[in-house]
């Protein structure tokens, strides 16, 4: 039970990072390419590097967690 409830808490982290970096995503700029390094570009690129590596740990949490879950213990 106690991993199951911090597989939810760490899914809930992780669901709340990547809704902040799709927010800051979507912050108007230049269009690509980005020849000029502005802080928007910047922002927007964090963002979109956060998303991804939001979905990659969502997956990943998810996958370390299954065997437990699903085994339970080994008695």
């Amino acid at each position: 039970m106690a991993t199951l409830i911090a597989t939810i808490v760490a899914l809930l982290g992780i669901l709340a990072a990547g809704y902040i970096a799709r927010v800051q995503s979507q912050t108007p700029g230049d269009a690509p390419p980005h020849d000029e390094g502005t802080a928007i570009d910047r922002l927007r690129f964090l963002a979109l590097s956060t998303r991804l590596l939001a979905g990659l740990s969502f997956v990943a949490v998810i996958f370390t967690a299954l065997p437990v879950i699903v085994f339970g213990d080994c008695r």
